[in-house]
């Protein structure tokens, strides 16, 4: 399914169900004929069972659009992830796919009013993303919280 996406419409709901809510990067998607709330925001989003289904979707719907000025040209990778996940060869993937990534985890964000369960989600995910290769960094972002 697809959906508008400019504070977390297509993520939240996607969370919420246990299912992918995708946001593009902006300008990945054409935005003609969205009706802009907050242009420098909106994108059109994905709601995919899998992220090899919203990756399938994702490549349907990428390029640069004459009608949007804001768009860009296809992602030759978001292209090729998509064959792949068609053809099956999603075994053909590095064992550390996200190695020489730095994800920030700001330490703001760990507010007492947390319960344990989403402490527990939030270390679990970082724990799966160091596994596959990424680098944790805690982060101070003081003017978030």
């Amino acid at each position: 399914a697809l959906g508008s996406d400019t504070g977390g419409s297509v993520r939240l709901p996607a969370a919420y169900c246990g299912v992918v809510g995708l946001k593009p990067t902006y300008g990945r998607v054409s935005r003609f004929g969205l009706i802009a709330y907050c242009s420098s925001l909106d994108t059109v989003g994905v709601l995919a069972r899998t992220v090899g289904d919203a990756a399938v979707v994702l490549a349907a719907m990428q390029g640069e659009d004459e009608l949007d000025a804001t768009s860009v040209e296809r992602c030759a990778d978001v292209d090729a992830f998509a064959r792949d996940v068609v053809s099956g060869r999603m075994d053909a993937f590095d064992d550390a796919p996200l190695r020489g990534v730095r994800v920030g985890i700001p330490e703001e964000y760990a507010v007492r009013e947390l319960t344990q369960e989403a402490y527990d989600v939030w270390d679990d995910t970082a724990r799966v993303m160091q596994s596959l290769g990424a680098t944790i960094v805690p982060t101070r972002m003081p003017h978030t919280a």
